[in-house]
C-alpha cells in the first residue's frame, strides 16, 4: 500500500524522541547512527540500499539513486524529503516524549498537517 506525504510525516513524528534520532558520535545528525538507528529519509530507504546512502547524499541524491522503498517511491520531490530530513535533524523539534511545539509548528508550517 502506497503511502501519503501525511503518512511518512506522522510515521516521523511517531518514531523519534530527542533521544532517539539517528546521531553520530559527535551528537550530529547522521543516516545511519552508530548503533544501527536511521534518520527520517533513511527510515524510507530499501533496506538492501541502506548500506549505500553517505552522509553527504542529499534527499535528491537518494531519489536519483532509486533508494528509496516502493510504498513511497511515488514521492518524487526532493523539497518533501528535504524538509522530512530537517524535522528529524533540528534538535528544536524533540523533547522526550516526541514532537515539541516547535516541531508541531514546523510540521504545521511546512506540511501543513496538524499533529
Amino acid at each position: 500500500m502506497k503511502m501519503t506525504e501525511q503518512d511518512v510525516v506522522r510515521a516521523v513524528a511517531s518514531k523519534y524522541t530527542i533521544d532517539t534520532r539517528s546521531l553520530n558520535e559527535d551528537c550530529e545528525c547522521a543516516y545511519n547512527g552508530e548503533f544501527g538507528e536511521h534518520c527520517a529519509v533513511a527510515m524510507f530507504v530499501r533496506e538492501d540500499k541502506v548500506a549505500e546512502m553517505s552522509e553527504d547524499m542529499s534527499p535528491n541524491d537518494v531519489i536519483l539513486h532509486d533508494l528509496l522503498r516502493s510504498d513511497v517511491k511515488h514521492i518524487n520531490k526532493p523539497q518533501f524529503w528535504d524538509a522530512v530530513q530537517r524535522l528529524h535533524d533540528q534538535e528544536v523539534n524533540w523533547n522526550v516524549s516526541g514532537l515539541s511545539c516547535s516541531g508541531k509548528s514546523f510540521v504545521m508550517e511546512e506540511f501543513g498537517l496538524t499533529l
